[in-house]
């Protein structure tokens, strides 16, 4: 196994500069994704998880050229957030925000996925 290092920050990843702990930390992630392996990033506050999190989506993306959508779960409180981050670090990513109580508004949004190409739209939950 020979893992691509990723020492430089992703063209697609602008509105910022990435500080050397994050990109360790996005190198981190590759080789783990590399090895089929799961990773979650924890650390204090204001360390730039999402940042890091955005770039390595960005890597799939347009460096590995990984089609389809990726899935980031976060509490209600940093949604908005979220979208704010990936737009202002990362324009070139394709963002939806996939909230709502509404039943018609949910279906709605998968018929607008499905017919935007995406292969797969998660299915409601039982009681959700």
């Amino acid at each position: 196994y020979a893992h691509r290092r990723v020492l430089v920050q992703p063209a697609s990843v602008v509105g910022g500069e990435m500080r050397d702990y994050q990109l360790a930390s996005l190198d981190w992630l590759v080789e783990r994704h590399e090895r089929g392996l799961s990773a979650i990033l924890g650390a204090e506050m204001g360390l730039g998880k999402t940042l890091q999190t955005i770039a390595f989506l960005a890597h799939l993306k347009f460096a590995q050229r990984l089609e389809g959508p990726s899935l980031v779960v976060c509490p209600l409180s940093v949604l908005a957030s979220w979208m704010v981050e990936c737009r202002r670090f990362c324009p070139a990513l394709r963002v939806v925000k996939l909230h709502s109580a509404d039943v018609d508004e949910r279906e709605r949004l998968r018929k607008s996925l499905k017919e935007s190409g995406w292969q797969s739209v998660g299915r409601q939950l039982a009681g959700a």
